[in-house]
């Protein structure tokens, strides 16, 4: 998610390509209506949405992670796993005999 915050018209690409935009209006110049939400002077909405916004982001980062992490594991062991059945099954064969036949 991207966030633009912009007073102008070299702000104009930035606002109209980003997901959430926010034009400040300072009385200044026109307001160019490009902003999802336009401001003026007071900047206290705009601290509270970048506040929300990366609470967001970081729950989203946090939930991935312990998936990562926990996949991680259960693959992990699974391979061990899978690779201890095969020594076990390696050792049975050879204390049997020896003998492996190969079927063609």
């Amino acid at each position: 998610m991207t966030l633009a915050i912009g007073d102008g018209f070299n702000d104009l690409l930035m606002m109209k390509h980003c997901n959430v935009s926010i034009e400040i209006y300072n009385g200044d110049r026109p307001i160019l209506n490009y902003g999802d939400v336009i401001v003026q002077r007071d900047l206290q909405p705009v601290k509270e949405l970048i506040k929300l916004t990366s609470g967001l982001v970081i729950r989203k980062i946090n939930v991935i992670m312990r998936f990562v992490f926990f996949n991680s594991i259960l693959y992990g062991m699974l391979a061990f796993l899978t690779s201890l059945t095969q020594i076990v099954k390696d050792d049975a064969l050879l204390s049997a005999g020896g003998e492996i036949f190969i079927l063609v």
